[in-house]
């Protein structure tokens, strides 16, 4: 599991309209498990941190990995 794999996964969504519908359909706490697990369908192995980890990275550092952490429970995507 690692982050260059969240990445190359990132990437892989962005070139499959129909995969990026699956992925805007995921809901409540479960999404972010599910979309490792979508990821993992689809070849990408990582950890919900990889993601994380990747998700900061991509936006440059502007979002912090609390205030992701933070953004993830507002949304009921973590326990």
């Amino acid at each position: 599991m690692s982050e260059a794999n969240a990445h190359a996964f990132l990437e892989h969504v962005r070139r499959r309209p129909p995969l990026q519908k699956c992925i805007a359909a995921l809901k409540g706490r479960s999404a972010l498990r599910d979309l490792v697990t979508i990821a993992a369908q689809e070849g990408f192995e990582f950890s919900e941190e990889d993601y994380r980890a990747a998700i900061v990275t991509c936006s440059q550092g502007e979002l912090s990995p609390e205030s992701l952490d933070q953004l993830t429970r507002d949304m009921g995507m973590t326990p």
